[in-house]
Formats: structure tokens, C-alpha cells, sequence
């Protein structure tokens, strides 16, 4: 649920507009009222195109250049995201590890890198192609997880739009300086997208295409934004500083809203602060169970980051202090020194609350540069938990469990 922000108002020539309602897919509750902001993004241009035998190497050398630059873009959100709502960052972060490991050496760029030689196809399309081809395999597949399925498909296409983009150098959306309380339109939000916005900013998402079951909406109702999506004609119908309300519950969108309309969502808003006010003031009683037994509530931390948002929500401790934020984004080994400073960081900060540390857990999607070369986790088929990984590989490399 979002605080109320005035559209801009408007010239006073421009006769008042009848209000349009449209409906979409309820993907994140909540009532936002604000004006509209479009960041629709242009497709980039990339006609099929054949190569020349002599011009193999060359578009090898492209597909490898975007690929290492589309890996830093992805690595620079990673250290990003930290300033996300815990449930935000626990949805997204798996899911830029998995876009990473795509960029490394996956059966996507290999298979981009063998059609650019036995298909004489340039780069962009022949990532284009094996991604397309990837896609169906994945959608073909007989699983009752329809839904599941259909994410990493679009996970597999939304690596490709993103290699494709930065071989044909065409410029992503702009997510920064969004007006303060816009409702964000657009013809559809990629979960890299839904990562880069700021909760406090954003009063509402609207979009052309999408479903309640995709990782944006995920994304989106991990950082609380009121959205509704696969809204058809949205991007059609609604201009730029139009006022709308959204509501992320029902799947409506009034654009122009009349007088009752705001009257009604405004109410709403009010209900929900009422509700928000009398939840914060059970935040530090104590946790008992309708038998009588009271019980510690501790919080998972994944960065330190987070350490505010602990205090924030009344927890008792760190029941797992996650310890992969020491080793990922860098290009060497933290130290003994850099740990201690770390861990003696985040221990003064919880002061007298216990504080559990998980050590080391590399391996299935996560990616840490400075371990890749000569000990990359041997996954184990199709379960990499069951590879060298974890407290395996730690045995394996002694050296790093000593330090």
C-alpha cells in the first residue's frame, strides 16, 4: 500500500478527461494514487544476419566481449541490492547468481558460439536463435510446474535480450530519477528491471504483458509496490503525468479518476495505515504461542546491510549470518583481517544477542570469481547440491575453513 502524490496538474485549456478503468492481473496488493510515468524501452535492432567463413573469429570475439560486459552489469546490480527489503533481496539474489552462471560457460553461449560457425550467423542472432530453441526445449517439457517452467524460460530469453543489447549497443531503460511517487508503466518489466527500483520512490507498477506467477511479480510484491500486470492496451491508453489510480488488489487501473474513485482509494489507504500502525505495536512483544510457549525470533542476514532492518523488526539475534558477501565481487581471497573486521562489525551491532555464522557455502548458484579458476564445484548431473560444494569443498581446500 502506497502514500497518496498528486498528479501535476495541467494547463487550463485541457478539458477534464471521463475516467477509463482497465484491468490486469492482481500481482501485488496495495492502492497507490499518483501520475503516470512511461519508461517503455525500445526494442533493440538486431535484423537475422549471416557472416562470411573469414569472419567467424571476429563475431566469436563479439559474442565473448558482450558476454563478459553483460557479467559486470549483472555483477555491479548484485552489489546493488542491498539496499532492498530482506524478502526482495532473498527472491533476487538467486536469481542474478543464476544469470551469471548462464554468462559463463552454459549451454547458451555455447550453443550461440557453435551456431556462429556451422550456421555463418552473427552473433546477436545467433544467441537470438539458441535461446529461442532453449526456450521451447524448456516450455516443451512435460511438468506438471507450468509455471516454474515458463520463469526459467523467460530467464534464458532475458539473457539473450540483455547480450543482444550490449552487441547492437543499444541503450538499456533509465530506472534512475524516477519521479517520486510516479506510477511506473511500461510494455513489460524484466526481474533485473524490477531490481533497480526503490520501494520509497515507486507508488505503483503497471505493464502491457506479464502474469502473477513470473519472477517480476515476485520481485514486485517482495518489495511491497502495489502492481498490476498483462494490463492489454495500457501503454496505448495511458499519457505520460495522467493521473491514476491503481489498485493492486482488484487488478484495476482508473485512469482519470473521478471524484468517488479517489474518495474510495483513499479510504483504503487510511484503512491500511490504520492497520500498519497497530502491527508496529506488536513488533516487541513477546513471541508466544496460543499455548503459552514463548518462543526467540532471530533473523537470517545475508549482507551487512541488513543489520538496521534487524533491529527494525524486533529480532532477537541472528539465527544465520550468511558469510558468501565476504567472497563475492572481488577479484581476490578475503583475508584473515578483512573477516575479522566483518564479523567484529556486525557483533557490535547486535551487542548481547547470539549470532550464528554459517561458514563458506559455495557452489550450485552462486558465483565467486575468485574461486573459479582451478576449483570450480564439481556439480553432480541434475543436483548440485550433491557436487563439490559447501562443506565439501571446505575439506577439500582446508585453507579456507582455517582462515
Amino acid at each position: 500500500m502506497k502514500s497518496e502524490t498528486p498528479a501535476r496538474p495541467r494547463s487550463a485549456k485541457t478539458p477534464k478527461r471521463r475516467e477509463t478503468l482497465l484491468r490486469g492481473i492482481a500481482v501485488s496488493p496495495g492502492i497507490a494514487i499518483g501520475a503516470a510515468f512511461d519508461t517503455s524501452e525500445a526494442p533493440a535492432e538486431a535484423p537475422r544476419r549471416r557472416i562470411t567463413t573469414e569472419a567467424i573469429e571476429a563475431e566469436r570475439v563479439r559474442l565473448a566481449d558482450a558476454v563478459a560486459f553483460s557479467r559486470k552489469q549483472v555483477t555491479k546490480l548484485k552489489t546493488r541490492i542491498g539496499i532492498l527489503p530482506e524478502e526482495a533481496q532473498e527472491e533476487i539474489a538467486p536469481l542474478l547468481d543464476a544469470h551469471l552462471l548462464m554468462l559463463g560457460n552454459s549451454r547458451l553461449i555455447r550453443g550461440a558460439r557453435k551456431r556462429i560457425e556451422a550456421e555463418l550467423l552473427a552473433a546477436e542472432t545467433a544467441i537470438t536463435d539458441e535461446a529461442a530453441a532453449i526456450s521451447d526445449a524448456i516450455l516443451a517439457t512435460k511438468d506438471d510446474d507450468r509455471a516454474g517452467l515458463s520463469r526459467r524460460a523467460t530467464e534464458v530469453r532475458d539473457i539473450a535480450r540483455r547480450v543482444t543489447r550490449n552487441l547492437t549497443a543499444t541503450p538499456f531503460r533509465s530506472l534512475k530519477n524516477l519521479p517520486e511517487g510516479c506510477i511506473l508503466i511500461a510494455e513489460e518489466l524484466t526481474p533485473s528491471d524490477a531490481a533497480l527500483l526503490d520501494p520509497a520512490r515507486i507508488a505503483g507498477v503497471a505493464t502491457d504483458e506479464g502474469g502473477a506467477d513470473g519472477h517480476t511479480a515476485i520481485m514486485l510484491r517482495a518489495l511491497g509496490i502495489p502492481s498490476v500486470l498483462g494490463v492489454p492496451g495500457l501503454t496505448e491508453t495511458v499519457r505520460r503525468d495522467d493521473p491514476v489510480v491503481l489498485d493492486g488488489a482488484a487488478g484495476s487501473i482508473a485512469i482519470h479518476p473521478e471524484a468517488a474513485t479517489l474518495t474510495a482509494a483513499r479510504g483504503k489507504l487510511a484503512a491500511y495505515a490504520r492497520e500498519r500502525a497497530r502491527l508496529g505495536r506488536l513488533r516487541r512483544l513477546p513471541a508466544i504461542t496460543t499455548d503459552g510457549e514463548e518462543v526467540e525470533l532471530q533473523a537470517n542476514l545475508e549482507i551487512p546491510q541488513e543489520l538496521p532492518l534487524i533491529a527494525q523488526a524486533g529480532a532477537q539475534g541472528i539465527g544465520l549470518l550468511r558469510t558468501e558477501f565476504l567472497f563475492m565481487n572481488r577479484e581476490d581471497l578475503p583475508d584473515e583481517e578483512a573477516q575479522c573486521v566483518a564479523y567484529r562489525q556486525i557483533l557490535e551491532a547486535m551487542g548481547h544477542d547470539p549470532v550464528t555464522i554459517r561458514v563458506l557455502d559455495w557452489g550450485g548458484e552462486k558465483d565467486i570469481a575468485a574461486l573459479a579458476e582451478g576449483v570450480a564445484p564439481v556439480h553432480a548431473g541434475a543436483n548440485p547440491a550433491l557436487g563439490l560444494r559447501g562443506i565439501r569443498l571446505l575439506l577439500h581446500r582446508p585453507e579456507l575453513l582455517e582462515v
